[in-house]
């Protein structure tokens, strides 16, 4: 592949800037979900990763069951089989949840970010009228789904060699 000239560099930056806006705009209408795997996103390094949602709720549930422990041994095996029980039913789902709202905040922040999440993964972008079509980061080409949100008009520097169709979520 030849290096790009500079102006062939700002153009496609100004076309990635366009598709970005115009594909944050679908989101925020709602024409675009934005899905997150939390096994890829919630571990150390992700973009979007929070270790105190993971390690404070879940430090607070068992000092409580300990220190009821302490009191009555009985109660406390009883709070700590609770309070393993509330980790996985209220806890996880709550961790999950956040983490998708920090994840799409994030996305939607500005185009460096974008391509930052973009490139880590975890992110699958589909239309919400056909969810068969959408991207899965970081393999796929998320400007193939926000070209279909873009006015012919204004499309603008179109690159070349390269495929902006969306494809069909297969996994």
């Amino acid at each position: 592949m030849t290096d790009l000239s500079k102006r062939q560099q700002a153009d496609l930056e100004d076309f990635d800037r366009n598709l970005f806006e115009h594909l944050k705009s679908a989101i925020q209408r709602g024409d675009v979900l934005v899905l997150t795997e939390f096994d890829h996103l919630n571990k150390r390094g992700a973009p979007s990763f929070s270790s105190f949602d993971n390690i404070l709720p879940l430090l607070a549930s068992v000092l409580l069951a300990t220190g009821v422990l302490f009191i009555n041994l009985l109660a406390g095996v009883a709070a700590l089989v609770g309070a393993a029980l509330f980790y996985t039913f209220a806890i996880r789902p709550w961790i999950a949840y956040r983490l998708n709202l920090r994840t799409r905040d994030l996305l939607l922040t500005d185009l460096q970010s974008w391509r930052r999440v973009w490139a880590y993964g975890g992110v699958v972008i589909m239309l919400a009228g056909k969810q068969r079509v959408g991207c899965k980061a970081p393999a796929a080409d998320w400007r193939g789904l926000a070209r279909l949100f873009v006015p012919e008009s204004k499309a603008g520097f179109k690159p070349s060699g390269s495929s902006l169709m969306p494809t069909n979520i297969t996994d």
